[in-house]
């Protein structure tokens, strides 16, 4: 089953199965975020895909906090493919984590050879053991002689908010 809930600047579509409802985050998280208005699945875990997440405002940071706060007390919350602008808020503000899981994350990478910014996904359900506070996993370009991207942040930073999981 899939329906959507539409805020201004922000589309939320729901996808329900008998075990996992995902909602599929696109746009801006702002003062128009309403936590209480969404459609709370009763399945017994729910995924946010954040990949769409373009922005998020101080005012619908907090909304965020309710929201996961709320949620986590009778279900078990993962996200899933976290957008740099909403890693960078996790790296700002712990509570948006909650009792959430992590799977997957965009990090930012760039190429030498030709000058490509890309997004990479890191699954950490396939990458856990190759990420350290100094050491993501490899990707190549796909320019015309590939080479080995370069990680675009401080590890350490950027990071962070896995270190606070530990």
């Amino acid at each position: 089953m899939q329906r959507t809930v539409t805020f201004p600047d922000l589309t939320i579509t729901i996808t329900t199965t008998e075990e996992n409802a995902t909602y599929a985050l696109k746009g801006h998280i702002t003062h128009v975020f309403r936590h209480n208005t969404i459609p709370r699945s009763q399945t017994p875990h729910i995924t946010f895909d954040l990949e769409g997440v373009e922005l998020v405002t101080s005012v619908g940071l907090q909304a965020w906090v309710l929201l996961i706060k709320a949620w986590s007390k009778t279900q078990k919350i993962f996200y899933e493919k976290c957008s740099i602008c909403f890693v960078d808020q996790l790296n700002m503000v712990e509570e948006m984590i909650g009792e959430a899981t992590i799977v997957s994350f965009y990090a930012p990478f760039y190429c030498n050879k030709c000058s490509l910014e890309r997004n990479c996904l890191i699954d950490l359900r396939i990458h856990h053991g190759a990420i350290t506070h100094d050491s993501l996993p490899k990707f190549t370009c796909e320019c015309e002689s590939p080479e080995a991207l370069e990680f675009d942040a401080l590890p350490d930073y950027y990071l962070s908010f896995l270190q606070s999981r530990s």
